[in-house]
């Protein structure tokens, strides 16, 4: 894919939501070119996760879960700690579901800190 092939080299260029409206893009026709995959997971790894709004950290989580690369536990690791650090609040019932249903399609269960946050906000 051409696309793919000129992106990967330059994502280091793309802000949050340029990371995210590609990734988006790719898994929403469901194209799935895995080596674009891994390589937003890394540069998003190499990112703080605060430049990511909610809606983007959502996603980034819905999309990687469509095609889960190498280095997706990573990403996920980074996103829930995010969610842990701003609290519920900072995101909406639809970004909250969408990081959810990510996380289960791909198995992927959180450190105690996300599942505190929870516990304490059903209380």
């Amino acid at each position: 894919d051409v696309l793919a092939m000129e992106a990967i080299p330059r994502l280091h260029e793309f802000n949050s939501q340029h990371l995210t409206s590609l990734i988006w893009a790719y898994a929403t026709t469901e194209y799935f070119h895995l080596g674009l995959f891994e390589a937003v997971a890394v540069e998003s790894t190499s990112r703080r996760m605060k430049e990511f709004s909610a809606q983007r950290l959502a996603t980034l989580a819905w999309a990687l879960s469509k095609c889960p690369p190498p280095s997706y536990k990573m990403v996920f690791d980074l996103i829930s700690d995010e969610v842990a650090d701003r609290g519920l609040d900072s995101f909406t019932e639809q970004g909250l579901s969408m990081m959810a249903h990510s996380f289960a399609t791909v198995g992927f269960d959180p450190d105690s800190r996300y599942w505190d946050i929870i516990s304490r906000s059903v209380t």
